[in-house]
């Protein structure tokens, strides 16, 4: 698994073997950073949030394109072990923040900080997390205005009803995997 793009281009990230942990491929990450590229422009200077970050690919990602910081949640103790070690390798450390623990529990008790510009939702396929994510989002300001929201699933599974102020914007499948771009809109007559 390398960084695609940007300062870290070509950047090897270390991952397991044999694990129950699903990285996203690396042509589903190009494909996904094209299309954030193509509604924003640029990753320059935003804050990132990655949600069930597992080895950090994607908010690392963001990093090396020129994010400002970004906060990793994952709730599994070796993953943070070599998440911290991709981040330190990368000598990201800086621009990081590795929240160790259960993403909708610390959601829920304020403990991600914010706004973010850009939220990654990866969680273990065939669970009900994504819909307390998007729940979540509904009700906080933890995603700035216009931010947007990247969310994979199985592709078997849908996408759970949305409320303002999430907006879903486009859906892209390749292979087993459906990405998601949901508009968080906080506009004058969205609710806050």
């Amino acid at each position: 698994m390398r960084i695609i793009a940007g300062s870290l281009r070509g950047k090897k990230l270390k991952e397991f073997k044999g694990r129950d942990i699903r990285p996203t491929a690396d042509r589903i990450r190009e494909a996904l950073f094209s299309m954030l590229l193509s509604r924003l422009g640029s990753l320059e200077g935003i804050s990132v949030l990655d949600l069930f970050a597992g080895t950090g690919a994607l908010g690392i990602e963001a990093l090396s394109r020129g994010a400002r910081s970004c906060t990793f949640v994952e709730s599994n103790a070796a993953s943070c072990r070599l998440l911290n070690e991709n981040l330190a390798q990368c000598r990201l450390t800086q621009k990081s923040q590795v929240l160790h623990g259960d993403a909708c529990t610390l959601a829920e008790s304020g403990r991600l900080g914010g706004p973010f510009d850009l939220v990654f939702v990866d969680p273990p396929y065939a669970t009900q997390l994504v819909e307390r994510v998007l729940d979540y989002f509904t009700r906080s300001g933890t995603a700035a205005a216009d931010s947007l929201m990247v969310v994979e699933m199985d592709h078997r599974d849908p996408l759970p009803a949305l409320c303002p102020p999430l907006e879903h914007q486009l859906t892209r499948t390749y292979g087993r995997t459906s990405i998601h771009l949901i508009r968080v809109d906080r506009g004058q007559n969205a609710p806050a």
